[in-house]
């Protein structure tokens, strides 16, 4: 349950034994490549090695999943084959563009039925209406003293036109309406022409020409129209079955065409940042260290001239933060990790708080949600959404795991969807033990404090930075003197030890607190901190350790917010109870007051369920992180199978022809 060991890892050798073993951590996806700069400091060893950015493979392959794209089908899944030798990125250009040349003209010629088809069924729908008119094309065409102008647009700009054209020499006639669009006549006289069309443009009008309507009556230029629609429809079929015969025919081949295309760019993506001389290639890049002696062996059985050169992370490159983090843990701590990210991965180093953050966040939405019935459907919605896919899989585990936990406060608070007189507690109600219940979170809360102080406290001994340890704002004297603080609130609110013993913590608070605020502007303790950064004046430096020194009390007292919100649930709770039983008393009532229970306990699950998840993080990121946790690292990004951009450029330029 920590951070994984990282090794830097380079390859050395011939150029194909190097893209074997980068299809190896390709596959296990457990490598970052590294830049060449950072891995060969050497100016005249890195000057003779030559780098290639632009990866060869990149455009045929978008070109060949364009080809699916356009015959309306999914890309086949790539399966990890071997990059065959003769297979160059000049021959697999030549390859694609022979399968994408023919499906390019089948799709252009498709196209251009389509958009024949499109100008027809416009037709049709205009002569369909001049039909019901019994009027002819040709009377609209011949007209001297009137311009018409048929077309089409959308319903929200259908009304805009109307009130355009009121005060306008422009007579509008609606033909007939298809799902959102409008099919209309616009008509007006020849001096208002240019004006109508500015008009229409802005309304993002779609204009039809009038001009090569068939000669005849309304109905025999339709028959010969809807004849020709027919035959384009069975044009564009042929066609579409064309396209998928090739591809059926060919599956197999173009199958493993894309395969190899799309190993080569995924191992590519690991090479390219190294260097070639020669037949010699160098990459070098993160690796887990549990993954170099599986690694190792595979090298030496498929990769016998291959040198790998595995090291330690250098210490620089561990202080200046250039080494990733890569988390570890199990199943039900993993989900939390997401918890610990939306505040900032942990440095390359520093301890993992996951562990933490599982057992504080479940201990603290369990306080402040402890309820049998409430905590039971926050798990059944977290579930539901999660299978549905609403709830990413990692935030879904974590309000589960809180709801388990709420459930288990239900029973100790004897609380189920807000009653507290179905069940015994088996320790407290929260109505009817109310300052127990304030106690109980402030101890929690100084115990959750002196566990973080304690882990900051382990963080500067680990570093063997012994000012920190001891005088530093998170040392061991802070840790005394919030110790010895906490000791004279409970000798006096519950009177233990007499007055003598309130005095001997008040004189030891008293010291430990001068000695905390000396340390800040003492010149043999201050000059630097922890991270060898010079320090501010002693004047900065003391209102701060004045600050820290109040931020004790501000941060024990936060906690008190655990056995608030456990009461404004069970006050939620008796809120909606008390509705639903004066709602039972009106006509209808008894359904009115199910309806209420329904949507109050749903209202209390959703809402307050979304503020205690907020309040539990302001007290892991506020009142916790900062006492041990410092963050601020890079996540592991290792080059994965899978690619992130799906060749939408690419597919658009074939949609419009273009197969170069």
């Amino acid at each position: 349950m920590a951070l994984l060991k990282m090794k830097t890892l380079s390859l050395v050798g011939p150029l194909e034994e190097v893209e074997w073993a980068a299809r190896h951590l390709l596959l296990r996806g457990t490598f970052q490549p590294l830049p060449l700069g950072m891995c060969v400091e050497d100016a005249s060893l890195r000057a003779g090695l030559s780098t290639v950015r632009e990866n060869p493979y990149e455009e045929p392959l978008e070109k060949l999943e364009g080809v699916w794209h356009l015959a309306g089908r999914d890309v086949p899944e790539a399966r990890p084959l071997a990059v065959d030798a003769k297979l160059t990125s000049q021959r697999a250009r030549t390859l694609v563009d022979q399968v994408v040349k023919k499906i390019t003209l089948w799709h252009r010629r498709s196209k251009e039925l389509a958009d024949s088809m499109d100008q027809l069924e416009a037709g049709c729908i205009f002569l369909e209406a001049l039909a019901r008119l019994r009027r002819n094309p040709s009377e609209l065409v011949r007209a001297r003293h009137l311009v018409a102008i048929f077309g089409r647009l959308d319903n929200e700009n259908w009304s805009r036109l109307l009130e355009s054209s009121r005060d306008a020499p422009l007579l509008v006639i609606e033909l007939a309406v298809r799902g959102t669009q409008r099919w209309l006549l616009a008509v007006t006289i020849p001096a208002y022409l240019e004006g109508t069309r500015r008009l229409l443009d802005s309304l993002l009008f779609r204009a039809y020409p009038l001009d090569d309507l068939p000669q005849g009556t309304a109905t025999e230029a339709l028959s010969h129209l809807q004849r020709q629609l027919v035959h384009r429809k069975r044009a564009v079929e042929g066609l579409k079955r064309a396209v998928q015969n090739y591809l059926d025919s060919h599956a197999e081949e173009l199958a493993s065409l894309h395969s190899q295309l799309h190993s080569g760019q995924r191992i590519w993506e690991i090479c390219r940042e190294g260097g070639q001389m020669g037949r010699l290639h160098l990459v070098s890049g993160w690796i887990p260290a549990d993954e170099v002696a599986q690694l190792k062996e595979m090298t030496a059985e498929g990769a016998p001239r291959t040198v790998l050169v595995v090291d330690d992370p250098d210490p620089a490159q561990i202080k200046s933060g250039l080494v990733p983090s890569m988390l570890k843990n199990f199943p039900l701590v993993r989900a939390f990790q997401d918890i610990v990210g939306l505040y900032s991965l942990p440095s390359y180093g520093e301890r993992d708080p996951s562990f933490i953050v599982a057992v504080t966040f479940c201990l603290f939405f369990g306080f402040m949600f402890g309820d049998v019935g409430h905590g039971a459907l926050l798990v059944l919605a977290a579930w539901w959404l999660t299978k549905k896919g609403t709830l990413p899989r990692g935030l879904g585990a974590v309000v589960q795991l809180a709801g388990v936990v709420s459930i288990l406060f239900g029973f100790l608070y004897g609380s189920v969807m807000g009653r507290e007189d179905l069940i015994e507690p088996l320790w407290l109600s929260p109505m009817q033990d109310t300052a127990s219940l304030i106690a109980a979170s402030l101890v929690t809360g100084v115990c959750c404090l002196s566990i973080a102080m304690i882990l900051g406290l382990q963080e500067s001994f680990r570093k063997r930075d012994w000012k920190e340890f001891l005088f530093g704002e998170k040392g061991l004297v802070g840790l005394i003197l919030y110790w010895s603080a906490v000791m004279i609130g409970v000798f006096a609110l519950t009177g233990w030890g007499g007055e003598r013993a309130f005095g001997a913590a008040m004189t030891v608070t008293v010291v430990l607190a001068i000695v905390f605020l000396l340390a800040a502007v003492a010149p043999p303790l201050r000059h630097s901190d922890s991270e060898g950064k010079k320090k501010g004046s002693a004047a900065v430096e003391g209102f701060s350790r004045f600050h820290h020194l109040f931020s004790f009390l501000s941060n024990t007292a936060s906690f008190v917010r655990l056995a608030a919100f456990a009461l404004n649930h069970a006050g939620l709770s008796m809120a909606v109870f008390l509705l639903a039983d004066q709602a039972a008393s009106v006509p209808g009532g008894m359904i009115l007051r199910w309806l209420l229970l329904v949507f109050g306990h749903a209202l209390i699950v959703l809402l307050e369920g979304l503020i205690v998840f907020i309040q539990t993080l302001r007290l892991e990121y506020y009142e916790l992180f900062g006492k041990f946790f410092r963050g601020g690292g890079r996540p592991f990004r290792p080059v994965p199978w899978g690619r992130t951009t799906a060749g939408l450029y690419r597919y658009e330029k074939l949609r419009k022809g273009v197969s170069s």
